[in-house]
């Protein structure tokens, strides 16, 4: 009996534990995924930035050689998520005030919203990424519990042949020499 016991909890932590290992693999897939997309968000970052960097390079060359269409024409052309962050910059009236900030980079109005993607992406990822690893552990737990070690300890027990053993699991009896 306590054999038949041990076979069924033993079956029921496999297939839990197969259960759990779904788990983990959906896991990992969905983690892999988030962070393919906040991989191609992050490129997308680096080149918005490079085109605010290069027309804002622009614009102070221009308005420095008092080319003041030249820098209106750059300035027209700065991207919209750029321009907060250039007027704040312009209020802190930089050419004549040493305490302004060196660029509108360094502004907090200066905000790109694929940034904040890929940022809540690469969140995103990291939990998904710690559902698997728990999955992973729970599996492990289920495969190995203290409470099977003692249930499987029962082929120790006087009285409780090899033959017994083997064949409450469902395997052909052995032949055994005594």
């Amino acid at each position: 009996m306590l054999l038949a016991l041990a076979t069924v909890a033993t079956a029921w932590a496999a297939y839990q534990s197969r259960q759990w290992t779904g788990v983990q693999s959906q896991g990992y897939s969905k983690a892999t995924a988030n962070r393919i997309a906040e991989n191609r968000f992050a490129a997308l970052v680096n080149r918005q930035v490079q085109i605010d960097v290069a027309t804002f390079i622009q614009w102070v060359d221009a308005r420095e050689q008092d080319r003041a269409a030249l820098a209106d024409f750059y300035r027209t052309r700065f991207r919209s998520e750029f321009q907060p962050a250039f007027a704040a910059w312009l209020a802190t009236k930089p050419f004549g005030n040493p305490r302004a900030p060196k660029t509108p980079f360094a502004m907090q109005q200066y905000r790109l919203k694929t940034s904040e993607q890929a940022n809540r992406l690469d969140v995103e990822a990291a939990a998904f990424s710690n559902t698997a690893k728990d999955a992973n552990q729970q599996s492990r737990r289920l495969m190995n519990p203290p409470s099977a070690r003692k249930l499987s300890a029962a082929r120790d027990i006087p009285g409780v042949t090899a033959a017994d053993y083997h064949g409450s699991l469902g395997c052909p009896p052995q032949n055994h020499r005594d």
